[in-house]
């Protein structure tokens, strides 16, 4: 039986060492990228160790593991597979990303002024709208032909820079009129308080 060994890239691009890295870049609750020594110096390892980590070189232990997590306030089984146990089922049946999952219960939770419908019913909103959907596989076929026709532009010598210009106007119309229109379906009459 054959063994398979793991290629550096393998090891680089696995689940924890991309999910590390992605936490350093950004810290989830300031945005703040995090250096490898202010991570070890948290966590009681080596800056070298971190290193590795990043880098899919070795395993954190355990107990390193969650205080990793804690560090970032997330889950174990996040830094392991890219989703909490607590969004798996959302994820599995849905699809949808841990951030994007984050944002919609922040949005959920979001305190307003009531001077305006709270974000989670304008999402709910727009999600429950099939015209919604329809903007959406329209957006991404017109994303689509505007790439083509620029690379048809570049190969035949036509200004590529006016070709440019039209289509982020055409897009930018194209998302301008489905906006509006869904803003003029809205009633802030009953919403906005003078």
């Amino acid at each position: 039986m054959e063994r398979k060994t793991k290629t550096i890239t393998d090891k680089y691009n696995a689940t924890f060492p991309k999910i590390l890295r992605a936490l350093e870049e950004h810290h989830p609750t300031d945005g703040r990228a995090t250096t490898h020594k202010a991570l070890a110096d948290a966590v009681g390892v080596r800056p070298q160790t971190i290193s590795l980590y990043a880098a899919g070189e070795t395993q954190p232990t355990p107990d390193t593991l969650l205080k990793i997590s804690e560090y970032f306030g997330v889950s174990v089984d996040y830094l392991l597979t890219g989703i909490s146990s607590e969004n798996k089922k959302m994820h599995d049946s849905l699809g949808l990303s841990e951030k994007a999952i984050s944002l919609l219960k922040h949005a959920k939770e979001e305190d307003t002024d009531n001077k305006f419908p709270p974000a989670i019913e304008l999402i709910n909103y727009l999600l429950s709208d099939d015209s919604f959907y329809k903007f959406l596989s329209g957006l991404g076929k017109k994303m689509i032909k505007t790439r083509l026709d620029i690379f048809k532009a570049i190969e035949e010598d036509v200004d590529e820079d006016t070709i440019i210009r039209y289509y982020f106007w055409d897009i930018d119309t194209y998302v301008h009129d489905f906006v509006h229109a869904k803003l003029a379906e809205l009633d802030f009459d009953e919403y906005y308080n003078e």
